[in-house]
Protein backbone atom coordinates (compact mmCIF):
# COMPACT_ATOMS: atom_id res chain seq x y z
CA UNK A 1 0.00 0.00 0.00
CA UNK A 2 1.25 3.88 -0.75
CA UNK A 3 1.54 6.77 1.70
CA UNK A 4 -0.90 8.70 3.26
CA UNK A 5 -1.50 11.83 0.53
CA UNK A 6 0.78 14.28 1.14
CA UNK A 7 3.82 12.77 2.28
CA UNK A 8 4.88 12.98 -1.22
CA UNK A 9 7.59 15.71 -0.28
CA UNK A 10 8.46 13.77 2.65
CA UNK A 11 11.92 12.53 1.56
CA UNK A 12 14.41 15.44 0.23
CA UNK A 13 15.71 15.20 -3.67
CA UNK A 14 19.37 14.11 -4.31
CA UNK A 15 21.13 16.26 -5.53
CA UNK A 16 22.51 14.62 -8.37
CA UNK A 17 19.31 12.14 -9.13
CA UNK A 18 15.59 12.90 -9.30
CA UNK A 19 13.62 11.16 -6.68
CA UNK A 20 10.11 10.63 -7.29
CA UNK A 21 7.70 11.52 -3.52
CA UNK A 22 6.85 8.39 -1.58
CA UNK A 23 3.45 7.88 -2.92
CA UNK A 24 5.05 7.49 -6.34
CA UNK A 25 8.32 5.29 -5.11
CA UNK A 26 5.55 3.43 -2.80
CA UNK A 27 3.20 2.30 -5.74
CA UNK A 28 6.63 1.72 -8.15
CA UNK A 29 8.21 -0.16 -5.40
CA UNK A 30 4.81 -2.51 -4.76
CA UNK A 31 4.32 -3.14 -8.66
CA UNK A 32 7.84 -4.63 -8.78
CA UNK A 33 7.27 -6.90 -5.93
CA UNK A 34 3.59 -7.87 -7.21
CA UNK A 35 5.83 -8.62 -10.93
CA UNK A 36 7.88 -11.02 -9.07
CA UNK A 37 5.52 -12.13 -6.35
CA UNK A 38 3.37 -13.23 -9.64
CA UNK A 39 6.20 -14.77 -11.17
CA UNK A 40 7.28 -16.73 -8.16
CA UNK A 41 3.43 -17.60 -7.57
CA UNK A 42 3.10 -19.12 -11.36
CA UNK A 43 6.66 -20.59 -11.19
CA UNK A 44 5.62 -22.60 -8.38
CA UNK A 45 2.58 -23.50 -9.42
CA UNK A 46 4.32 -25.08 -12.57
CA UNK A 47 7.11 -26.42 -11.23
CA UNK A 48 6.23 -27.60 -7.93
CA UNK A 49 3.96 -30.69 -9.80
CA UNK A 50 6.92 -31.55 -11.68
CA UNK A 51 9.67 -31.85 -8.62
CA UNK A 52 6.71 -34.22 -6.87
CA UNK A 53 6.30 -36.65 -9.79
CA UNK A 54 10.51 -36.08 -10.77
CA UNK A 55 11.74 -36.56 -6.71
CA UNK A 56 8.78 -38.75 -5.40
CA UNK A 57 6.84 -38.20 -1.80
CA UNK A 58 10.09 -38.43 0.09
CA UNK A 59 12.94 -36.46 -1.53
CA UNK A 60 10.19 -33.56 -2.63
CA UNK A 61 9.77 -33.01 1.66
CA UNK A 62 13.00 -33.55 2.35
CA UNK A 63 13.83 -30.62 -0.57
CA UNK A 64 11.21 -28.71 0.99
CA UNK A 65 12.53 -29.12 4.20
CA UNK A 66 16.59 -28.25 3.26
CA UNK A 67 15.08 -25.28 1.95
CA UNK A 68 13.65 -24.30 4.81
CA UNK A 69 16.25 -25.01 7.28
CA UNK A 70 18.83 -23.17 5.10
CA UNK A 71 17.29 -20.35 6.71
CA UNK A 72 18.77 -21.08 10.03
CA UNK A 73 22.64 -20.81 7.97
CA UNK A 74 21.17 -17.69 6.65
CA UNK A 75 20.39 -16.38 9.92
CA UNK A 76 24.52 -17.22 11.24
CA UNK A 77 25.30 -14.70 8.50
CA UNK A 78 24.78 -11.61 10.63
CA UNK A 79 22.22 -10.25 8.76
CA UNK A 80 23.53 -6.94 7.92
CA UNK A 81 22.14 -6.85 4.98
CA UNK A 82 18.46 -5.91 7.09
CA UNK A 83 20.50 -3.36 9.37
CA UNK A 84 22.08 -1.58 6.25
CA UNK A 85 18.48 -1.43 4.63
CA UNK A 86 16.96 0.01 7.69
CA UNK A 87 20.09 2.68 8.10
CA UNK A 88 19.77 3.67 4.86
CA UNK A 89 15.91 3.99 4.55
CA UNK A 90 16.11 6.08 8.26
CA UNK A 91 18.92 8.67 6.52
CA UNK A 92 17.33 9.24 3.10
CA UNK A 93 17.22 12.92 3.69
CA UNK A 94 20.63 12.66 4.91
CA UNK A 95 23.18 14.09 1.74
CA UNK A 96 26.53 13.03 3.40
CA UNK A 97 27.60 10.16 1.30
CA UNK A 98 30.71 9.35 3.08
CA UNK A 99 28.40 8.34 5.72
CA UNK A 100 26.34 6.25 3.81
CA UNK A 101 29.69 4.57 2.58
CA UNK A 102 31.15 3.62 6.01
CA UNK A 103 27.41 2.24 6.68
CA UNK A 104 28.26 -0.06 3.65
CA UNK A 105 31.70 -0.98 5.18
CA UNK A 106 30.51 -1.79 8.37
CA UNK A 107 27.93 -3.85 6.86
CA UNK A 108 30.45 -5.98 4.76
CA UNK A 109 32.96 -5.91 8.16
CA UNK A 110 29.70 -7.37 10.40
CA UNK A 111 29.39 -9.89 7.59
CA UNK A 112 33.11 -10.64 7.93
CA UNK A 113 32.88 -11.27 11.42
CA UNK A 114 30.03 -13.34 11.02
CA UNK A 115 31.59 -16.00 8.67
CA UNK A 116 33.02 -18.63 10.48
CA UNK A 117 30.23 -18.95 12.65
CA UNK A 118 28.37 -19.19 9.05
CA UNK A 119 31.05 -21.71 8.45
CA UNK A 120 30.97 -24.07 11.15
CA UNK A 121 26.97 -23.92 11.27
CA UNK A 122 27.19 -25.36 7.72
CA UNK A 123 29.49 -28.00 8.28
CA UNK A 124 28.18 -29.51 11.18
CA UNK A 125 24.70 -29.30 9.67
CA UNK A 126 25.63 -30.96 6.24
CA UNK A 127 26.79 -33.82 7.87
CA UNK A 128 24.46 -34.26 10.63
CA UNK A 129 21.03 -33.73 8.16
CA UNK A 130 20.63 -37.16 6.83
CA UNK A 131 20.29 -38.71 10.51
CA UNK A 132 17.94 -35.80 11.64
CA UNK A 133 15.40 -35.98 8.88
CA UNK A 134 15.83 -39.98 9.30
CA UNK A 135 16.75 -40.39 5.40
CA UNK A 136 17.01 -44.07 3.87
CA UNK A 137 20.18 -45.26 2.96
CA UNK A 138 19.37 -45.00 -0.51
CA UNK A 139 18.80 -41.00 0.11
CA UNK A 140 21.76 -40.28 2.28
CA UNK A 141 24.47 -38.78 -0.57
CA UNK A 142 21.96 -36.70 -2.11
CA UNK A 143 20.20 -35.21 0.63
CA UNK A 144 23.92 -34.47 1.87
CA UNK A 145 25.21 -33.20 -1.54
CA UNK A 146 21.90 -30.90 -1.73
CA UNK A 147 22.35 -29.52 1.90
CA UNK A 148 25.92 -28.81 1.01
CA UNK A 149 25.00 -26.70 -2.14
CA UNK A 150 22.44 -24.74 -0.14
CA UNK A 151 25.24 -24.11 2.69
CA UNK A 152 26.99 -22.25 -0.28
CA UNK A 153 23.57 -20.62 -1.17
CA UNK A 154 23.26 -18.96 2.03
CA UNK A 155 26.91 -17.88 2.09
CA UNK A 156 26.30 -16.34 -1.24
CA UNK A 157 22.89 -14.76 -0.61
CA UNK A 158 24.42 -13.56 2.81
CA UNK A 159 26.81 -11.41 0.97
CA UNK A 160 24.70 -10.78 -2.30
CA UNK A 161 22.03 -8.95 -0.34
CA UNK A 162 24.03 -6.16 0.53
CA UNK A 163 23.76 -3.97 -2.59
CA UNK A 164 20.09 -5.06 -2.85
CA UNK A 165 19.31 -3.56 0.38
CA UNK A 166 20.93 -0.39 -0.05
CA UNK A 167 18.53 0.31 -3.26
CA UNK A 168 15.66 -0.77 -1.03
CA UNK A 169 16.64 1.42 1.75
CA UNK A 170 16.95 4.44 -1.03
CA UNK A 171 13.22 3.58 -2.20
CA UNK A 172 14.63 2.15 -5.19
CA UNK A 173 13.88 -0.85 -5.25
CA UNK A 174 11.42 -0.41 -8.51
CA UNK A 175 14.62 -0.20 -10.46
CA UNK A 176 15.19 -3.54 -10.95
CA UNK A 177 11.41 -4.26 -12.08
CA UNK A 178 11.21 -7.13 -14.67
CA UNK A 179 14.86 -7.70 -14.37
CA UNK A 180 14.88 -10.37 -11.79
CA UNK A 181 11.37 -11.44 -12.74
CA UNK A 182 13.45 -13.27 -15.83
CA UNK A 183 15.75 -14.47 -13.66
CA UNK A 184 12.98 -16.26 -11.23
CA UNK A 185 11.26 -17.32 -14.31
CA UNK A 186 14.41 -18.44 -15.59
CA UNK A 187 15.31 -20.48 -12.28
CA UNK A 188 11.88 -21.78 -12.64
CA UNK A 189 12.74 -23.18 -16.34
CA UNK A 190 16.38 -24.71 -15.18
CA UNK A 191 14.86 -26.67 -11.88
CA UNK A 192 12.17 -28.45 -14.44
CA UNK A 193 14.86 -29.19 -17.02
CA UNK A 194 17.33 -30.48 -13.88
CA UNK A 195 14.33 -32.87 -12.71
CA UNK A 196 13.30 -33.92 -16.34
CA UNK A 197 17.36 -34.62 -17.16
CA UNK A 198 17.08 -36.77 -14.10
CA UNK A 199 19.30 -34.60 -12.11
CA UNK A 200 17.19 -35.18 -8.85
CA UNK A 201 17.15 -32.90 -5.83
CA UNK A 202 21.14 -32.21 -6.37
CA UNK A 203 20.23 -30.81 -9.89
CA UNK A 204 17.62 -28.53 -8.17
CA UNK A 205 20.26 -27.19 -6.06
CA UNK A 206 22.79 -26.67 -8.46
CA UNK A 207 20.19 -24.45 -10.62
CA UNK A 208 19.16 -22.74 -7.00
CA UNK A 209 22.79 -21.68 -6.49
CA UNK A 210 23.24 -20.42 -9.77
CA UNK A 211 20.19 -18.44 -9.41
CA UNK A 212 21.29 -16.51 -6.33
CA UNK A 213 24.88 -15.46 -7.69
CA UNK A 214 23.08 -14.34 -11.17
CA UNK A 215 21.00 -12.57 -8.99
CA UNK A 216 23.49 -10.98 -6.64
CA UNK A 217 25.40 -9.88 -9.95
CA UNK A 218 22.20 -8.33 -11.24
CA UNK A 219 21.84 -5.82 -7.95
CA UNK A 220 25.02 -4.95 -7.78
CA UNK A 221 25.00 -3.61 -11.15
CA UNK A 222 21.79 -1.65 -10.55
CA UNK A 223 22.76 -0.09 -7.33
CA UNK A 224 25.71 1.02 -9.36
CA UNK A 225 23.43 2.74 -11.94
CA UNK A 226 20.74 4.26 -9.76
CA UNK A 227 22.65 5.20 -6.49
CA UNK A 228 25.07 7.67 -6.83
CA UNK A 229 27.20 7.77 -3.73
CA UNK A 230 26.96 3.57 -3.53
CA UNK A 231 30.38 2.42 -2.57
CA UNK A 232 32.00 1.64 0.76
CA UNK A 233 34.53 3.12 2.69
CA UNK A 234 35.98 2.54 6.52
CA UNK A 235 33.83 2.66 9.22
CA UNK A 236 34.58 4.30 12.27
CA UNK A 237 35.15 1.91 15.19
CA UNK A 238 32.13 3.07 16.94
CA UNK A 239 29.66 2.38 13.91
CA UNK A 240 31.35 -0.75 13.46
CA UNK A 241 30.26 -1.47 17.44
CA UNK A 242 26.62 -0.31 16.54
CA UNK A 243 26.41 -1.92 13.86
CA UNK A 244 27.58 -5.57 15.11
CA UNK A 245 25.17 -4.76 18.20
CA UNK A 246 22.14 -4.01 15.93
CA UNK A 247 23.18 -6.97 13.69
CA UNK A 248 23.55 -9.23 16.30
CA UNK A 249 19.87 -8.67 17.40
CA UNK A 250 18.76 -9.03 14.01
CA UNK A 251 20.78 -12.46 13.86
CA UNK A 252 18.92 -13.47 17.13
CA UNK A 253 15.25 -12.22 14.97
CA UNK A 254 16.26 -13.61 11.73
CA UNK A 255 16.85 -17.56 14.20
CA UNK A 256 13.49 -16.63 15.74
CA UNK A 257 11.66 -15.57 12.49
CA UNK A 258 12.80 -18.49 10.81
CA UNK A 259 11.10 -20.54 13.12
CA UNK A 260 8.10 -18.54 13.16
CA UNK A 261 8.06 -19.33 9.28
CA UNK A 262 9.51 -22.33 8.70
CA UNK A 263 9.53 -23.99 12.26
CA UNK A 264 6.41 -26.05 11.10
CA UNK A 265 8.44 -27.80 8.72
CA UNK A 266 11.12 -28.97 10.43
CA UNK A 267 9.04 -30.09 13.79
CA UNK A 268 6.85 -31.79 11.56
CA UNK A 269 9.75 -33.18 9.35
CA UNK A 270 11.61 -34.37 12.59
CA UNK A 271 9.16 -35.01 15.21
CA UNK A 272 6.80 -36.64 12.16
CA UNK A 273 7.55 -37.51 9.40
CA UNK A 274 8.99 -36.14 6.09
CA UNK A 275 5.91 -37.53 3.89
CA UNK A 276 3.97 -35.67 6.34
CA UNK A 277 6.07 -32.59 5.20
CA UNK A 278 5.36 -32.81 1.24
CA UNK A 279 1.27 -33.28 1.97
CA UNK A 280 1.93 -30.37 4.42
CA UNK A 281 3.18 -28.04 2.15
CA UNK A 282 1.35 -28.80 -0.41
CA UNK A 283 -2.22 -28.00 1.07
CA UNK A 284 -1.09 -25.11 2.39
CA UNK A 285 0.75 -23.83 -1.27
CA UNK A 286 -2.59 -21.15 -1.49
CA UNK A 287 -2.78 -19.55 1.50
CA UNK A 288 1.59 -19.18 1.78
CA UNK A 289 1.75 -17.93 -2.10
CA UNK A 290 -0.60 -15.11 -0.82
CA UNK A 291 2.03 -14.49 2.17
CA UNK A 292 4.22 -12.39 -0.26
CA UNK A 293 1.57 -10.96 -1.74
CA UNK A 294 0.90 -9.26 1.53
CA UNK A 295 4.33 -8.58 2.42
CA UNK A 296 4.71 -7.26 -0.51
CA UNK A 297 2.33 -4.24 0.14
CA UNK A 298 3.81 -3.19 3.55
CA UNK A 299 7.82 -4.10 2.55
CA UNK A 300 6.53 -1.15 -0.40
CA UNK A 301 5.72 1.49 2.28
CA UNK A 302 8.45 0.52 4.75
CA UNK A 303 11.62 3.06 3.45
CA UNK A 304 8.90 5.74 3.35
CA UNK A 305 7.44 4.85 7.19
CA UNK A 306 11.29 4.60 8.19
CA UNK A 307 11.46 8.39 6.97
CA UNK A 308 8.70 9.61 9.29
CA UNK A 309 9.42 7.64 12.25
CA UNK A 310 13.26 8.76 11.93
CA UNK A 311 11.64 12.40 12.12
CA UNK A 312 9.42 11.61 14.59
CA UNK A 313 6.05 12.29 12.99
CA UNK A 314 4.15 10.03 15.15
CA UNK A 315 0.57 11.43 13.58
CA UNK A 316 1.47 10.50 10.16
CA UNK A 317 2.81 7.04 11.65
CA UNK A 318 -0.34 6.40 13.72
CA UNK A 319 -2.40 6.90 10.41
CA UNK A 320 -0.12 5.17 8.01
CA UNK A 321 0.38 2.35 10.45
CA UNK A 322 -3.68 1.78 10.69
CA UNK A 323 -4.42 1.80 7.06
CA UNK A 324 -1.94 -0.59 6.43
CA UNK A 325 -3.27 -3.07 8.92
CA UNK A 326 -6.31 -2.47 8.05
CA UNK A 327 -5.22 -3.17 4.36
CA UNK A 328 -3.36 -6.05 5.03
CA UNK A 329 -6.64 -7.47 7.19
CA UNK A 330 -9.00 -6.92 3.82
CA UNK A 331 -6.53 -8.64 1.65
CA UNK A 332 -5.99 -11.60 4.07
CA UNK A 333 -9.56 -12.41 4.79
CA UNK A 334 -10.37 -12.06 1.69
CA UNK A 335 -7.80 -14.81 0.36
CA UNK A 336 -8.72 -17.18 3.25
CA UNK A 337 -12.12 -17.39 2.20
CA UNK A 338 -11.45 -18.41 -1.16
CA UNK A 339 -8.82 -21.04 0.19
CA UNK A 340 -11.21 -22.31 2.36
CA UNK A 341 -13.64 -22.55 -0.46
CA UNK A 342 -11.76 -23.87 -3.08
CA UNK A 343 -8.44 -25.46 -1.73
CA UNK A 344 -9.62 -29.17 -1.60
CA UNK A 345 -10.45 -29.27 -5.49
CA UNK A 346 -7.62 -27.02 -6.48
CA UNK A 347 -4.77 -29.47 -4.39
CA UNK A 348 -6.89 -32.40 -6.68
CA UNK A 349 -6.51 -30.74 -9.49
CA UNK A 350 -2.88 -29.62 -9.09
CA UNK A 351 -1.13 -32.53 -7.68
CA UNK A 352 -3.85 -35.26 -6.75
CA UNK A 353 -6.26 -35.48 -3.51
CA UNK A 354 -4.29 -37.90 -1.53
CA UNK A 355 -1.87 -35.09 -0.80
CA UNK A 356 -4.81 -32.89 0.97
CA UNK A 357 -4.18 -32.98 4.62
CA UNK A 358 -7.91 -32.69 5.00
CA UNK A 359 -10.37 -30.15 6.23
CA UNK A 360 -9.81 -29.37 9.65
CA UNK A 361 -6.12 -29.16 8.98
CA UNK A 362 -7.15 -26.60 6.30
CA UNK A 363 -9.06 -24.54 8.29
CA UNK A 364 -6.44 -24.10 11.02
CA UNK A 365 -3.58 -23.69 8.69
CA UNK A 366 -5.95 -20.51 7.23
CA UNK A 367 -6.40 -19.13 10.80
CA UNK A 368 -2.58 -19.59 10.98
CA UNK A 369 -2.16 -17.51 8.06
CA UNK A 370 -4.51 -15.04 8.85
CA UNK A 371 -2.65 -14.64 12.79
CA UNK A 372 0.84 -14.56 10.80
CA UNK A 373 -0.31 -11.80 8.11
CA UNK A 374 -0.59 -9.23 11.14
CA UNK A 375 2.11 -10.63 13.31
CA UNK A 376 4.32 -9.69 10.45
CA UNK A 377 3.18 -6.33 9.58
CA UNK A 378 3.80 -5.10 13.47
CA UNK A 379 7.15 -7.14 13.28
CA UNK A 380 8.28 -5.53 10.13
CA UNK A 381 7.29 -1.82 12.05
CA UNK A 382 9.27 -2.69 15.09
CA UNK A 383 12.39 -3.45 12.91
CA UNK A 384 12.12 0.31 11.56
CA UNK A 385 12.86 1.59 15.39
CA UNK A 386 16.21 -0.10 15.35
CA UNK A 387 15.50 -1.28 18.97
CA UNK A 388 14.12 -5.11 18.37
CA UNK A 389 15.90 -6.33 21.39
CA UNK A 390 12.30 -7.12 23.18
CA UNK A 391 10.79 -8.35 19.87
CA UNK A 392 13.41 -11.00 19.51
CA UNK A 393 13.07 -12.20 23.25
CA UNK A 394 9.52 -12.45 22.87
CA UNK A 395 9.72 -13.85 19.97
CA UNK A 396 12.34 -16.62 21.26
CA UNK A 397 9.39 -17.48 24.45
CA UNK A 398 7.19 -17.79 21.50
CA UNK A 399 9.08 -20.27 19.68
CA UNK A 400 9.58 -22.65 22.37
CA UNK A 401 6.29 -22.81 23.20
CA UNK A 402 5.87 -23.84 19.53
CA UNK A 403 8.19 -26.19 19.79
CA UNK A 404 6.85 -27.54 22.67
CA UNK A 405 3.10 -27.89 21.65
CA UNK A 406 4.48 -29.12 18.47
CA UNK A 407 5.89 -32.01 19.56
CA UNK A 408 3.43 -32.82 21.96
CA UNK A 409 0.71 -33.41 18.98
CA UNK A 410 2.88 -34.72 17.42
CA UNK A 411 4.52 -37.42 19.28
CA UNK A 412 2.15 -37.30 22.25
CA UNK A 413 -0.94 -36.73 21.34
CA UNK A 414 -0.49 -38.12 17.76
CA UNK A 415 -2.76 -35.26 16.40
CA UNK A 416 -0.80 -34.81 12.57
CA UNK A 417 -0.94 -32.21 10.43
CA UNK A 418 -3.68 -30.69 12.72
CA UNK A 419 -2.17 -30.65 15.63
CA UNK A 420 0.86 -29.20 14.35
CA UNK A 421 -0.77 -26.16 12.68
CA UNK A 422 -3.15 -25.45 16.18
CA UNK A 423 0.55 -25.75 18.21
CA UNK A 424 1.24 -23.52 15.67
CA UNK A 425 -1.48 -20.48 16.84
CA UNK A 426 -1.17 -21.28 19.95
CA UNK A 427 2.77 -20.39 20.30
CA UNK A 428 2.02 -17.96 17.85
CA UNK A 429 -0.54 -16.16 20.27
CA UNK A 430 2.28 -14.53 22.65
CA UNK A 431 3.32 -12.36 19.67
CA UNK A 432 -0.45 -11.76 18.36
CA UNK A 433 -0.88 -9.42 21.85
CA UNK A 434 2.32 -8.14 22.50
CA UNK A 435 3.88 -7.02 19.09
CA UNK A 436 0.52 -4.20 18.76
CA UNK A 437 1.96 -3.22 22.30
CA UNK A 438 5.54 -2.23 21.48
CA UNK A 439 4.34 -0.54 18.15
CA UNK A 440 1.95 1.52 20.22
CA UNK A 441 4.17 2.19 22.22
CA UNK A 442 6.37 3.45 19.44
CA UNK A 443 3.63 5.72 17.63
CA UNK A 444 1.48 6.73 20.38
CA UNK A 445 -1.53 4.37 20.34
CA UNK A 446 -2.57 2.64 23.75
CA UNK A 447 -3.55 -1.14 23.99
CA UNK A 448 -7.22 -0.52 24.83
CA UNK A 449 -7.28 1.28 21.61
CA UNK A 450 -6.11 -1.48 19.28
CA UNK A 451 -8.04 -3.86 21.19
CA UNK A 452 -11.49 -1.63 21.07
CA UNK A 453 -10.70 -1.19 17.32
CA UNK A 454 -9.54 -5.25 16.54
CA UNK A 455 -13.38 -6.23 17.44
CA UNK A 456 -14.99 -5.71 14.36
CA UNK A 457 -12.91 -7.21 12.44
CA UNK A 458 -12.18 -10.46 14.35
CA UNK A 459 -16.39 -10.38 14.48
CA UNK A 460 -16.38 -10.60 10.70
CA UNK A 461 -13.35 -12.58 10.00
CA UNK A 462 -15.16 -15.17 11.99
CA UNK A 463 -18.59 -15.01 10.01
CA UNK A 464 -16.81 -14.88 6.97
CA UNK A 465 -14.31 -17.91 7.68
CA UNK A 466 -16.86 -20.01 8.97
CA UNK A 467 -19.12 -19.60 6.26
CA UNK A 468 -16.77 -20.16 3.55
CA UNK A 469 -15.63 -23.22 5.85
CA UNK A 470 -18.84 -24.55 5.96
CA UNK A 471 -19.32 -24.24 1.71
CA UNK A 472 -15.92 -25.72 1.16
CA UNK A 473 -16.61 -29.11 3.01
CA UNK A 474 -19.48 -29.69 0.51
CA UNK A 475 -18.54 -28.65 -3.19
CA UNK A 476 -16.21 -30.11 -5.54
CA UNK A 477 -14.75 -28.90 -8.40
CA UNK A 478 -13.45 -30.95 -10.84
CA UNK A 479 -12.24 -29.12 -13.79
CA UNK A 480 -9.83 -25.84 -14.14
CA UNK A 481 -12.37 -24.79 -16.69
CA UNK A 482 -15.01 -24.17 -12.98
CA UNK A 483 -12.21 -23.58 -10.50
CA UNK A 484 -10.43 -20.54 -12.13
CA UNK A 485 -13.73 -18.41 -13.02
CA UNK A 486 -14.66 -20.04 -9.17
CA UNK A 487 -11.84 -18.01 -7.64
CA UNK A 488 -12.63 -14.82 -9.63
CA UNK A 489 -16.23 -14.92 -8.58
CA UNK A 490 -15.49 -15.58 -4.57
CA UNK A 491 -12.66 -12.65 -4.31
CA UNK A 492 -14.62 -10.76 -5.92
CA UNK A 493 -17.40 -11.13 -3.42
CA UNK A 494 -15.18 -11.19 -0.52
CA UNK A 495 -13.42 -8.28 -0.54
CA UNK A 496 -16.30 -5.68 -0.97
CA UNK A 497 -18.29 -7.98 1.86
CA UNK A 498 -14.94 -7.90 3.94
CA UNK A 499 -14.51 -4.31 3.48
CA UNK A 500 -18.61 -4.20 4.81
CA UNK A 501 -18.55 -5.89 7.68
CA UNK A 502 -14.98 -5.68 9.07
CA UNK A 503 -13.78 -1.91 8.03
CA UNK A 504 -15.29 1.59 9.32
CA UNK A 505 -16.64 3.84 6.53
CA UNK A 506 -13.06 5.98 7.10
CA UNK A 507 -10.92 3.07 6.71
CA UNK A 508 -12.85 1.95 3.52
CA UNK A 509 -12.55 5.78 2.42
CA UNK A 510 -8.74 6.05 2.71
CA UNK A 511 -8.27 2.59 1.22
CA UNK A 512 -10.71 3.27 -1.92
CA UNK A 513 -8.76 6.52 -2.25
CA UNK A 514 -5.09 5.26 -2.02
CA UNK A 515 -6.01 2.42 -4.61
CA UNK A 516 -7.66 5.36 -6.98
CA UNK A 517 -4.37 7.45 -6.55
CA UNK A 518 -2.21 4.43 -7.53
CA UNK A 519 -4.34 3.87 -10.23
CA UNK A 520 -4.29 7.29 -12.06
CA UNK A 521 -0.50 6.86 -11.42
CA UNK A 522 -0.18 3.92 -12.93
Amino acid sequence: MDQPGGDEGAVRDHPRSTRPGLNWTASLNAGASALDYVARAVVEFVVNPILVAGLGSFLYGAWRTLWRMTGYLWAASGRSGQALQIAVARRQRDDDDHLKQRLVGAAVAVWFAFLPLLLIIGAVGVWFVPELIDTPARYVTAVRWTAALLWLDSVALSLFTLPKSVLQGENLGFKRMGLTTALVIGGGVGTAVAVEMGAGIVGVAVVNLANTVLTGALFLRVVKQHVPWFGFARPHRAEFRSFLGVSAWFTGWKFVNQLLLAGDVAILAIAGSVTLVTDYTLTKFAPEATLPLLSLAVQGVMPGLGGILGADEHERSRRLRGEIIAGVWLLATAAAVGVLVLNRSFVDLWVGGRYFAGDVANLLIVLSFLQLAVIRTDAAVIDLTMRIERKVLVGALSVGLTIVFGVVALRTLDLGIAGLVGALILGRSVLTFMYPRMVGAAVGVSMASQIRAAVRPVLAAAVLIGTAYGVGTRIEISSWLVLVPAGVVVGALAVPVAAVLGLTAGQRGALISRIDKARRRV
